[in-house]
């Protein structure tokens, strides 16, 4: 229902409830006074309530509805974002994935960069193993610019695998 029609209800709610006490006062006979009194307000708080439940409950609906498409928009543009780089030269794998893939590789085994590296080494080989840690390693960064070819989508799939499992 529209707001306007409930408005409208709500209106003739109220003067059937104007209407009715005012019969009441003019008729003698006072058996349907109860009965009529509280139909008519009845019909006014059910109106009433549908008003301002709908008002209520409309607008927080459509905000996470939109909070939610934004958030899957973002998701779907870091995620191509990503792929690009995994298809793209080593400098960009080393500038943009490089850093996220260990920054969770970190967080999912709770290691630290700088406390103990031949540690971090290890676990990084037991979790990646010799073909994907070089790819994983922070410490793997190649300065020079150069414009070889990045290891590509498959290898950043099966990375992502591999942090899943741990």
């Amino acid at each position: 229902m529209k707001r306007s029609d409930t408005a409208k209800w709500i209106a003739g709610g109220f003067c059937l409830v104007v209407a009715v006490e005012v019969l009441a006062t003019v008729l003698v006979s006072h058996r349907f006074l109860l009965v009529a009194s509280g139909a008519a307000l009845a019909v006014v708080l059910l109106a009433g309530r549908r008003l301002v439940g709908g008002v209520g409950q409309a607008a927080p609906a459509e905000a996470v509805n939109d909070v939610q498409t934004e958030s899957m928009r973002r998701w779907i543009s870091r995620t191509q974002s990503m792929i690009r780089w995994a298809d793209a030269s080593r400098s960009d794998w080393d500038r943009h994935l490089r850093p996220r893939l260990a920054r969770e590789f970190f967080l999912a085994t709770g290691q630290r960069q700088g406390k103990d590296p031949a540690a971090l080494q290890v676990t990084g080989r037991i979790v990646f193993g010799d073909e994907l840690w070089p790819w994983v390693d922070p410490s793997n960064v190649d300065y020079s610019g150069s414009r070889q070819p990045g290891p590509g989508r498959a290898t950043l799939e099966e990375i992502l695998k591999r942090l899943e499992r741990v």
